[in-house]
């Protein structure tokens, strides 16, 4: 069995304004933000970058909060489903839509390929689909499921990992629980 879960990735805005544009406050600590049982959450400023535990999708795979999310700020969202080999990588910047790459291994193509792109996605992602590729020609295994995940972690310049973007094992960071307004999220 493997890791599924979610989160959001937001530059450019403060805590207080994150969580105005969310509608949301913030709760009580949360034990084990990338666990599919977690509760949406707030976790660190990595570098400038603010971690949003969310297992579920309900902020990441939302255009209606991820647009405003990202007005004057740029946010990335995030999903990796190991049981099913489903990855994906999103991003707004500016209020705008600016790409989306997925990974979905039980749709290949006749080729074998199938990463999707849709909108202006990033120069290096047709020379990672090649590696990947070939990679897997050589020694099998799924390796474009990660494509999606390292366009995360060159988006970020490296500062956060696309594919386990957690830092709950460090001491003292801690995340906490986002409740929203009706809760709607």
């Amino acid at each position: 069995m493997g890791l599924n879960t979610g989160y959001v990735l937001v530059k450019g805005l403060s805590r207080d304004e994150l969580l105005t544009r969310l509608g949301a406050k913030v709760g009580g600590p949360v034990e084990l933000p990338l666990s599919w049982k977690a509760p949406i959450s707030l976790g660190p400023t990595v570098q400038g970058w603010t971690i949003i535990g969310d297992p579920w999708g309900r902020v990441g795979d939302s255009p209606r909060r991820l647009v405003p999310l990202s007005r004057d700020a740029t946010v990335i969202s995030g999903c990796l489903q190991e049981t099913t080999m489903y990855s994906q990588a999103v991003m707004y910047v500016d209020g705008r839509f600016r790409w989306k790459v997925f990974s979905d291994c039980s749709k290949p193509d006749e080729r074998g390929m199938h990463v999707i792109s849709k909108g202006d996605a990033p120069q290096s992602l047709a020379e990672r689909i090649r590696r990947a590729r070939e990679k897997e020609l050589q020694t099998g295994g799924d390796h474009q499921f990660n494509v999606p995940l390292d366009l995360i972690t060159e988006a970020t310049g490296g500062v956060i990992s696309g594919r386990y973007p957690w830092h709950d094992e460090e001491e003292g960071v801690v995340y906490r629980e986002l409740i929203f307004a009706g809760d709607d999220a």
